[in-house]
């Protein structure tokens, strides 16, 4: 799955660049400070609406899981 494949390779690469946290303290940001804060973290246009559908539903993008992804997001998209 596409989707599960970009989350799973922006959230390796914020791992490996100690970045995990700031995504994080996004969860409590408002839209626009997530917008900046995915820019700031080198995310793509691409991969920021997918952050973006999580961060709106008040998700961790770090902590879900593709079959809660698959189950619960894609019915609302």
């Amino acid at each position: 799955d596409e989707v599960a494949t970009t989350l799973g390779a922006v959230l390796k690469r914020l791992e490996r660049n100690n970045q995990v946290k700031e995504l994080t303290k996004l969860l409590i940001a408002s839209s626009e400070e997530q917008q900046q804060g995915l820019e700031i973290l080198d995310i793509n246009n691409e991969e920021q609406a997918l952050f973006l559908v999580f961060l709106e539903f008040g998700l961790n993008p770090a902590s879900v899981s593709p079959i809660f992804y698959q189950y619960y997001l894609c019915q609302k998209i």
